[in-house]
């Protein structure tokens, strides 16, 4: 190779390396400008979910854990002595609700008569 096919060679090497950088900036302005506004987009939703998430984990803390631990404990054997069974899809909050209102198995199946879930 001569000198001036060298030089040829060069010259398009520097002209594609340049042109080359001239597309790599152009997709950076490109992508930057699909970011800005996938985030400008996802900002308010965004924000909404985090609010949610801080009340809701305010909301938790206020919970007396062991308080709570130690009501079910109280309901579920109160019930159990009574006899009773319950399903699995019951809530804490019915359980505590059905052992607070009655002392006999009478007073409990009057509170929630459509269960009739005891042991025999």
């Amino acid at each position: 190779m001569n000198e001036e096919e060298l030089t040829q060679l060069r010259t398009l090497l520097f002209s594609e390396a340049e042109q080359y950088r001239k597309n790599m900036e152009e997709l950076a302005r490109n992508l930057t400008a699909v970011v800005q506004r996938a985030q400008a987009q996802i900002g308010p939703v965004s924000e909404g979910i985090s609010s949610a998430v801080h009340l809701l984990a305010e909301k938790l803390a206020e919970i007396d854990w062991p308080g709570f631990h130690a009501k079910m404990q109280e309901s579920c054997e109160r019930l159990a002595n009574l006899g009773w069974t319950l399903p699995m899809s019951f809530t804490p909050r019915e359980l505590i609700e059905l052992a607070e209102h009655g002392n006999t198995d009478e007073q409990v199946e009057q509170f929630r008569p459509e269960i009739r879930v005891r042991l025999a």
